[in-house]
């Protein structure tokens, strides 16, 4: 256990990258994500900061809930592992040079996130409690969803959504620690590809 108060202070690292700075803006989310006014490029910084502290809020409410449900080593364990990794992701996103960059990241982690425990290996992490960690996935995964429909032009979601579907699958093995695997976004979050599919110009600053 010598490498638990590493660990702990990596999860409390994470969750500081969107508690130090003020509590941002979130972009009003209308009744239905089709509708929603469009998120500025202005205002994408804040929207990716907003997610980030949601999805880690999140997380750490159903990780909680599933330690009361089964107060074991093992439960801590992997509640501890889930919340390490949602820390590092969020990291990992709001160090994009391009805040919508970081802000689709999420989005993919969030779907990624779902295949993982619905089909993938970590279908049975929690066990009986699998329900608790579930409703939670969904909820962040329609956020997002709105979040970065509100972000790009309406005429690009679609093919960015199918590109999102299909690697899906593969985020799994990250998920589950497997570190031969890298982020299977790396090409499709590069500016220069973001702008050709999005048909944007973007500026590699999270400034716009």
């Amino acid at each position: 256990m010598k490498c638990l108060p590493a660990l702990l202070c990596l999860v409390a690292l994470g969750l500081g990258a969107c508690a130090e700075s003020p509590r941002p803006s979130t972009p009003t989310v209308a009744t239905s994500g089709h509708h929603a006014a469009p998120i500025p490029p202005s205002e994408v910084a804040n929207a990716l900061a907003s997610l980030c502290e949601q999805m880690q809020s999140q997380v750490n409410n159903a990780a909680l809930a599933v330690e009361q449900a089964a107060p074991t080593d093992d439960t801590r364990r992997r509640t501890l592992r889930w919340r390490i990794r949602t820390a590092e992701l969020c990291l990992q996103a709001r160090s994009r040079d391009n805040a919508l960059a970081g802000l689709i990241e999420l989005w993919y982690w969030t779907v990624a996130t779902r295949v993982h425990f619905v089909s993938g290996s970590g279908k049975e992490t929690f066990g009986a409690h699998q329900a608790l960690v579930l409703a939670r996935v969904e909820t962040l995964s329609a956020t997002a969803e709105k979040m970065v429909r509100r972000a790009v032009p309406d005429e690009r979601f679609n093919e960015l959504e199918q590109r999102i579907q299909a690697a899906s699958a593969d985020g799994d093995a990250f998920l589950a620690g497997d570190p031969a695997h890298a982020n299977p976004l790396g090409t499709l979050l590069e500016v220069t590809k973001l702008e050709g599919l999005l048909n944007l110009t973007l500026s590699p600053f999270d400034a716009f």
